[in-house]
């Protein structure tokens, strides 16, 4: 994240959560206990698309990471980094997150859960939700129109790309699932 904002931990969920439109990486020196709090070194910016998720924003930020680290070492070699103190008037942290924290709530509006799901795919544990006692993992799903008044979390329908499940406001097309611990569906092979 770009600090002092959203320090602590699981800033890439977080970002995608809390619907950022950016975020970055920051190069810190570490002077005290408390987290993230240390003089700034460097900063780089990166974007979130509308339909970014966990994985690719983790892509983004890796990237960002060794552009960062390459730009800054010569200057922290040479001693001539910048060491910006950070304002803790403007800090705001990122709490932990957990396994637990994924499950979804389907009395909140599709456009969160859409988020929500894509805040928590690979290479985070996922979002999950029960199927009678059977958990499931949702890796991907997208916010759908609808008109329903059913209770959110009843299954509406079933498409070609996955079931429709109701919710606070609109539907979820989940496209994606996995039942806890099982195996996950074959992915297409990469392009060389």
């Amino acid at each position: 994240m770009l600090l002092p904002r959203h320090r602590g931990r699981a800033p890439i969920p977080w970002a995608i959560i809390s619907g950022l439109a950016r975020t970055g990486v920051t190069l810190f020196e570490i002077t005290d206990p408390s987290a993230d709090s240390g003089p700034i070194v460097g900063r780089a910016e990166v974007e979130i698309a509308a339909d970014e998720t966990a994985t690719t924003l983790f892509d983004k930020m890796s990237d960002a990471h060794e552009e960062l680290v390459r730009a800054c070492i010569p200057h922290l070699i040479d001693g001539t980094a910048p060491r910006i103190p950070q304002d803790a008037k403007r800090a705001s942290a990122c709490p932990k997150r957990t396994p637990a924290d994924g499950i979804v709530d389907w009395e909140t509006r599709a456009p969160h859960l859409d988020a929500w799901v894509r805040a928590q795919t690979h290479p985070y544990p996922g979002a999950f939700t029960f199927l009678g006692e059977e958990r499931i993992v949702i890796w991907r799903a997208r916010a759908v129109a609808s008109d329903s008044r059913a209770p959110a979390g009843t299954v509406l329908e079933v498409r070609a790309e996955g079931p429709v499940v109701s919710c606070g406001e609109g539907a979820l097309l989940l496209e994606e699932l996995e039942p806890f611990g099982g195996a996950r569906p074959e992915q297409p092979p990469s392009p060389e």
